[in-house]
């Protein structure tokens, strides 16, 4: 497996600063994906584990604020919302 690993980390970095949920989602399992593979020196993976902590946490704040947005949409129409999903 041939990877432009220096490359792939700045598309990665700049996913997790500014990216958006999809874009952080598929960089985070393109790492996960390329760490599996073992193929990364040890330099390499520790990068790309770090990377991948800064996805995740991008992704959890993403998602923060889409439930804070559907949070305020809910009040602002007096939308009801079910104590438990219907399932």
């Amino acid at each position: 497996m041939s990877i432009d690993f220096a490359s792939s980390l700045a598309g990665w970095q700049t996913a997790s600063v500014d990216g958006t949920f999809e874009e952080a989602m598929e960089a985070l399992e393109s790492i996960v994906a390329l760490l599996d593979t073992g193929e990364l020196t040890l330099d390499q993976s520790i990068e790309s584990f770090e990377t991948g902590a800064r996805l995740s946490a991008r992704c959890q704040r993403l998602l923060e604020q889409a439930e804070l947005r559907v949070e305020l949409v809910q009040r602002q129409f007096d939308v009801d919302t079910p104590a438990e999903p219907p399932f």
